[in-house]
């Protein structure tokens, strides 16, 4: 999906701007969730595509506006970026995991528009605050350098670290539906 779509952003971005670009990906993105709560396995599939044809089209317009509108310290903005999609995802993994376990599907899809409504709004405000209105400390430098390393890992490493953690530090079984 992501090969279809993603060239499609450009386009989006060109007519509609950035910041209509990526609600209406986040809002496609909702509607392909909603309809794998239907009963149907072709809706069920023509549901994760758009939801997942959303998010592509949310990511690469982000880099896109990322680029145009950051003038001083891109690379902190985009590992910024970086390290809440990836870090969201990993604890989104695991909390959607326990609401499946406790709940099914319908209760996982809850936990994901939950999270919709924390992480969109939680990353904006924290590279905003970051590039626009912290001091330059030593604590913003501290920050600065580990999301520039984060932003040079490639996912898969970090998916692993995340599920060490998840395992030994918390406790967590290392089988069952908790590990979907």
């Amino acid at each position: 999906a992501g090969g279809v779509v993603t060239p499609l952003s450009g386009r989006l971005i060109v007519r509609f701007g950035a910041r209509r670009a990526i609600l209406g990906a986040l809002s496609f993105s909702a509607c392909g969730l909603l309809l794998t709560l239907t009963p149907s396995s072709a809706l069920i599939i023509a549901g994760l595509a758009v939801a997942s044809s959303g998010v592509f089209i949310c990511q690469s317009t982000t880099f896109s506006f990322i680029a145009a509108n950051v003038v001083e310290g891109r690379s902190l903005a985009t590992g910024l970026y970086n390290m809440c999609y990836y870090a969201g995802g990993a604890a989104g993994t695991w909390a959607v995991g326990l609401a499946y376990e406790a709940g099914g599907w319908s209760r996982a899809v809850l936990t994901i528009f939950i999270a919709f409504l924390i992480a969109f709004p939680t990353g904006v405000l924290a590279a905003l605050y970051l590039e626009e209105y912290a001091p330059k400390n030593r604590w913003t430098d501290v920050i600065e350098v580990n999301i520039n390393n984060l932003a040079a890992v490639p996912s898969i490493i970090f998916g692993l670290l995340g599920l060490a953690i998840f395992l030994n530090f918390f406790g967590l079984p290392r089988s069952g539906s908790t590990l979907i």
